[in-house]
């Protein structure tokens, strides 16, 4: 991070100490290419070089022309070096923009590359980028006042304007510390560099010694954005427009950066909820400011865990920045009330190039602080109480489309220039430029005109002609008066033929809000954009079509799209339509996964665990998991190998891993043979034989599995002297839950007794594969309804824990009384309700006294093996969810009729407890929250004989869980992790919890409110857990143990 000191200098300064500092950091990634900051510095000297031999000076304008990419970078940052400014020109730009621009920024140069030198405008020379550059440029010197680049916006007069930007404004954007960007970060470069978020992309990483990662052609949607993530992305910054896509499709997206950017047009508070939702850990930072205040004046930023409300501010000025609300007198409007907005201080524009009149319009004196500028926004904006800036609308004509400030005036002025054009007028409709035109000519010849003189964001969707403008009483238009467009399909549209036209007809019918398409209509005719393209992209993705934006724009109609859309790979069986891969997916996925067998998808749940075991890599896998068996009777230990061998062979659900490929895409992926780890100790050496156990045990915990790479399961048997040999099955939750331990364990008996493979059994064996296609038959738009139901209204989260640090966990273990767990069950007899409802029920009192609140929230895991399903009970993999509980409490109401409230809903959920936990939350919103988890286990066993269950070492990410065994000694843990809630609170909330189950089984008419809390004796005798023996406390006593693990997991018996 720079130092204040370093404020000073200018951008080209701070990079080159930069290079000094660290020059093999990586400073550029642009696909295969990457360049260290010394190669990034010795490629632009040298072109800075050729610059100066070819007569740039100090005070210079140079045009850049490139597509995105390393040279580009290097460009820019050789016009500096040079002395000179530049001029960012898209090459996607209209001839005539282009010459325009040159022309009127009076630049002496342009910069480009050989595939653009005979598009350049005549009368200017050109330079092209080698990379091999002969020597280096002298070393030139700017002043902070000196000018750093010209970047031309909409003009209302009919001509974009340039905006002049010093050295000064840029390096005090770039060198705030409030970024906070650390070195090794990698950031997305994706925007125009034409327009100022490429400040951030690319100078913010690269004086801070951070990484520039190139996007490749194309917009950013969620697929690459999850592949740029996957390969160590650490922020990204997306205009409102992308945002609110990505976040409207697939929030979870976003799931491993440290932080997402917004702005440059409104953002809506919904669509950000939907990203803290699906992705908690995630910064949010809103920015808001004109390129004439270079790149954000203002920011609000969203730390995980904090709350927001329902609409998102601009925030507050950037150090050394002021924005002022005034009245039209220039005075401060007070707190609520709105007014215009003027932003001054650090990082202002010195005005529009060659513009005087329209630069003395704009910037103005600021009657704060004599004899300095501040600019006119023509945002209207009012403040809160506390100081934070609501955006509230426009003063004047200016739109935002897609992120970019429009001028209607000039898209008129381009429209009336055009021969027969009489009169034009363009407004903006639910985000779409509609023109108006007084003419007899063809709306699509109007439309391909404007494509020739401007850039496609300025083309309006859809040109309608008129007799006549609608005038008002003082013949001004009459905006109100203009018809309202209709965005329908051509009524000559072919009707499309095969499943994938009439797939993607449909779709482009939602997406772009028409009744019908045919399958030869085409996208951008029925005033498709970037944002719509990324929308279709992720509606086709759901629907099991891969297309990509770009497709979208090349192909266009929806016949085109189905022909070159994602099929599934020939030879492959009706079982791998589970996902369909295009070609280059299937040939990667042969490459690195030789010989699958199984490819299947991700469920919810799984996604969620891969997640959480990939965020934090050092250390144990918060989600690896241990059973621990005792072996009864005499052990043929080839034969126990033999026989797990064969339950392996027999479920590919147990051989899968998990491959994310180049797209973005990840899946599960099994070949039909896998080696099984299998190795076998002697503890039967001086020694405690227990402690030596717990030492192996907890040596496996730190071995963490690859998930790429199968089995995720490996067995340690050991032998224990004259004790009983135990088993010790290590494995990742991704695969099983607790009812697949008896049934894979069941079966390994089964093998082992029967001493010989079993035969094949008549008809396929019941498969995971089952479950992911009845879950993708479910009806989720009902699901989301019934969630969206249970828990509207909801206030703003109310988390127990202190901060989201922490991984270490500390236990506290008791058992119910044996008359009182009779009690209990004879209550949940009696009235017609599971345990588990008494248990969520007593655990919502106590969040009631933890956060003060009669609605509260918390999670519970719930097992998914529908019972339409055949074989479902005798199928292992993870076929359970985590979902929300919501228990409303009244006071007055009898605990009884409250809890038979909960049995109520919760019955009512059962059919929709498939959706995952980020779409529950998606559609209930920041409410739905929780920081705590009630986990009731009750599983089938059996075994056979063969095996005594001692125990499991498992873990999970939430600040508190309540684990609750049922049996004749009814046993409750309580997890926790000491960095987020204090061990004294840990203490009484085990002792609330067995008080208020107490309080409920002598007498559940009790009103809720008379069941208090403070009755129930604190710091009693309930045994606190640390790291250390696992299985040797349990062997020691044979019964309850309280053991723990330290670090992550959990030891229970």
């Amino acid at each position: 991070m720079i130092s204040a000191a370093q404020t000073t200098l200018s951008v080209p300064e701070l990079l080159a100490r930069q290079a000094d500092r660290t020059p093999d950091a990586v400073a550029v990634v642009d696909g295969d290419r990457v360049l260290t900051y010394r190669r990034l510095e010795e490629l632009a000297s040298r072109l800075s070089g050729r610059l100066v031999g070819r007569g740039v000076r100090r005070g210079d304008r140079v045009a850049v022309m490139m597509d995105r990419s390393a040279d580009l970078l290097v460009s820019l940052y050789a016009v500096w070096k040079a002395g000179a400014a530049y001029v960012p020109v898209d090459a996607a730009y209209p001839a005539r923009r282009v010459a325009f621009m040159v022309a009127d920024s009076g630049a002496s140069l342009i910069v480009c590359q050989a595939t653009m030198r005979h598009g350049m405008p005549e009368g200017i020379a050109s330079i092209v980028v080698t990379g091999e550059d002969a020597c280096d440029g002298p070393a030139v010197t700017t002043s902070p006042g000196a000018l750093a680049y010209v970047m031309y916006t909409s003009g209302s007069t009919g001509t974009p304007k340039g905006v002049a930007v010093p050295h000064r404004s840029v390096a005090e954007l770039v060198s705030s510390p409030g970024w906070a960007v650390a070195s090794g970060e990698s950031i997305l470069m994706h925007a125009p560099y034409a327009f100022d978020a490429s400040l951030f992309e690319i100078w913010v990483p690269l004086v801070s010694g951070a990484r520039v990662v190139i996007a490749p052609p194309g917009p950013v949607d969620a697929q690459r954005l999850r592949a740029a993530i996957a390969a160590g992305l650490t922020r990204a910054h997306l205009t409102a427009g992308s945002f609110r896509a990505v976040a409207e499709e697939s929030p979870e997206s976003f799931a491993g950066l440290r932080e997402v950017l917004t702005g440059g047009d409104v953002v809506p508070a919904n669509a950000v909820a939907k990203v803290r939702a699906a992705c908690p850990q995630v910064r949010v930072r809103h920015l808001y400011g004109p390129t004439e205040t270079t790149l954000c004046a203002t920011w609000h930023l969203l730390e995980p865990g904090v709350e927001m409300g329902a609409v998102l501010p601009i925030g507050r000025p950037l150090p050394g920045r002021r924005a002022q609300v005034l009245d039209a007198t220039l005075r401060p409007v007070a707190p609520g009330v709105t007014g215009d907005l003027y932003l001054s201080g650090a990082g202002l524009a010195d005005g529009y190039l060659g513009r005087p009149g329209l630069t003395a319009d704009r910037f103005v004196a600021d009657p704060a602080v004599p004899g300095t500028r501040m600019y006119r926004t023509g945002d209207l904006a009012r403040r809160t109480p506390d100081g934070e800036l609501l955006f509230a609308g426009r003063a004047d004509d200016q739109v935002k489309i897609r992120g970019f400030r429009i001028e209607p005036g000039e898209i008129e002025a381009a429209l009336t220039a055009q021969p027969d054009v009489h009169e034009a007028v363009v407004v903006a409709v639910d985000g779409r430029l509609i023109g108006y035109a007084v003419t007899g000519v063809d709306p699509a010849l109007i439309r391909r005109r404007l494509g020739a003189v401007l850039p496609e964001y300025m083309v309006p969707a859809m040109v309608l002609t008129l007799d006549a403008l609608p005038l008002t009483g003082n013949g001004k238009v009459d905006r109100a008066a203009l018809p309202a467009p209709v965005f329908t399909a051509r009524t000559a549209g072919r009707e499309p033929v095969t499943e994938g036209e009439r797939l993607l007809c449909g779709l482009f019918a939602q997406v772009l809000g028409m009744d019908r398409v045919g399958a030869d209509d085409g996208f951008i005719e029925l005033g498709g954009d970037s944002i719509a393209a990324m929308r279709l992209a992720a509606r086709a993705s759901h629907a099991g079509l891969l297309v990509t934006p770009s497709q979208i724009f090349v192909e266009r109609t929806p016949a085109r799209l189905a022909a070159v859309a994602g099929v599934v790979p020939s030879g492959e069986s009706a079982d791998r339509q589970l996902v369909v891969l295009t070609a280059e997916e299937e040939a990667e996925l042969a490459r690195v996964v030789p010989g699958a067998r199984e490819v299947w998808p991700l469920a919810p749940l799984q996604e969620g665990l891969l997640f959480q075991s990939t965020l934090d890599d050092e250390g144990p896998d918060i989600y690896q998991a241990q059973w621990v068996l005792g072996l009864n009777g005499p052990l043929d230990a080839t034969r126990l190998r033999a026989a797990w061998e064969e339950v392996f062979a027999r479920h590919a659900e147990l051989r899968m891993r998990f491959v994310r490929l180049t797209s973005g895409r990840t899946l599960q992926v099994a070949t039909e043979h896998v080696v099984l780890p299998w190795r076998e100790v002697e503890l039967s050496g001086p020694g405690d034989v227990d402690a030596a156990f717990a030492e192996l045990s907890e040596w496996e915990q730190q071995r963490r599995f690859d998930l790429a790479q199968a089995p995720l399961f490996r067995l340690v048997l050991a032998r224990c002297g004259e004790g009983r040999p135990r088993l010790l099955v290590v494995h990742h939750h991704i695969l099983t839950d607790g009812w697949s331990v008896a049934v894979i364990l069941n079966e390994v008996a089964e093998a082992y007794a029967a001493d010989r493979p079993r035969p094949e059994q008549g008809g396929a064996v019941a498969s995971y594969r089952d479950y992911l296609s009845w879950l993708d038959r479910q009806d989720r738009d009902a699901a989301r309804a019934a969630w969206r139901a249970e828990l509207a209204g909801l206030d703003e989260p109310a988390p127990i824990a202190r901060t989201s640090a922490g991984t270490r966990y500390e236990y506290r273990v008791t058992f119910l009384p044996p008359a009182l767990y009779t009690g209990l069950t004879d209550l949940a007899r009696a009235r017609g309700m599971t345990m588990n409802t008494l248990a969520q029920g007593a655990w919502a009192m106590v969040l009631a006294r933890l956060t003060r609140r009669t609605d509260v929230v918390f999670g519970t895991t719930v097992a998914c093996r529908p019972a339409e399903l055949p074989g479902v009970e005798s199928m292992p993999g993870l076929m359970m969810n985590t979902v929300t509980v919501r228990v409303p409490l009244d006071a007055g109401q009898p605990a009884a009729d409250m809890l038979a409230g909960l049995q109520r809903r919760q019955a009512a959920l059962m059919p929709h407890q498939h959706l995952g936990l980020p779409e529950i939350q998606k559609v209930a919103g920041p409410g739905a929250t929780f920081d705590t988890l009630l986990v009731f286990e009750s599983y089938p066993r059996d075994y056979a004989d063969l095996f005594t269950y001692l125990g499991t070492v498992e873990g999970t990410h939430y600040p508190l869980t309540v684990g609750i065994i049922p049996g004749e000694r009814c046993r409750i843990q309580l997890a926790y992790r000491p960095e987020q809630v204090d061990e004294s609170v840990a203490a009484s909330v085990l002792n609330w919890f067995v008080g208020v189950l107490g309080a409920l089984a002598a007498d559940p008419g009790r009103p809720v409110g008379r069941i208090g809390l403070a009755e129930v004796p604190v710091g009693s005798a309930v045994p606190r857990a640390r790291g250390g023996a696992v299985v040797a406390r349990a062997g020691r006593t044979g019964g309850a143990g309280t053991a723990g693990r330290d670090r992550r997991g959990r030891y229970r018996r």
